[in-house]
């Protein structure tokens, strides 16, 4: 048709592609050296903080608008505030819309919506939100306040949503296109990339 066609590969996806059980995730992907520190993470800010940990999957609409509020928060005190190549993807008014009917229109009602939400001491400290299809799990965005590094917070959840994923058949993560950097100590290695076209038809 004579119209101009521009064709784009994205980066390498992280691909996890994890055992059957999670007891073989466990000592084969993961180690047990490197749950045992994630445990006693877990132990130690239990014992200095009062915690609730919230895992969401039928979100009311107020249930998503809290969810979304806490997500922000922690958005807004994590790296990617400060860092000139960090995309909030929570914290304007127009993505907590968007994500609000996605949430409530098509990912919660098709049961794919999955989300963990750690707080301590009533404050939001670290989140994960993600998509369940099947025996997929599409890890959309994780983060936590840095003010909290020290308990390796993110990896606190990142050990409950591969669990969890095991009591529902969830045995492939996909990470999206960031850089593998934490992601392969989960099992995460460089796996097929994006491929898009894009035509102009008012050219």
């Amino acid at each position: 048709l004579e119209m101009p066609m521009q064709r784009q590969n994205s980066d390498e996806l992280a691909i996890a592609e994890l055992p059957a059980t999670w007891d073989e995730c466990q000592e084969t992907t993961l180690g047990r050296k490197f749950l045992r520190k994630i445990r006693n993470y877990e132990n130690k800010l239990a014992s200095d903080h009062r915690l609730e940990l919230l895992h969401l999957s039928y979100p009311s609409a107020t249930e998503t608008s809290d969810l979304l509020a806490a997500v922000a928060q922690v958005e807004q005190r994590s790296w990617l505030a400060n860092d000139p190549r960090g995309r909030l993807r929570f914290s304007g008014p127009t993505e907590q819309r968007f994500w609000s009917e996605l949430i409530q229109n098509w990912l919660a009602p098709q049961n794919f919506f999955d989300s963990w939400l750690l707080l301590a001491d009533n404050q939001p400290i670290s989140f994960v939100v993600a998509a369940t299809v099947g025996s997929t799990r599409y890890v959309i965005a994780n983060n936590y306040d840095e003010t909290w590094s020290k308990y390796r917070v993110g990896s606190q959840l990142y050990r409950q949503m591969f669990e969890e994923g095991y009591s529902r058949g969830v045995t492939r993560y996909d990470f999206g296109t960031n850089e593998l950097h934490y992601k392969s100590r989960w099992g995460a290695k460089p796996a097929d990339r994006v491929e898009s076209f894009t035509v102009s038809v008012n050219h």
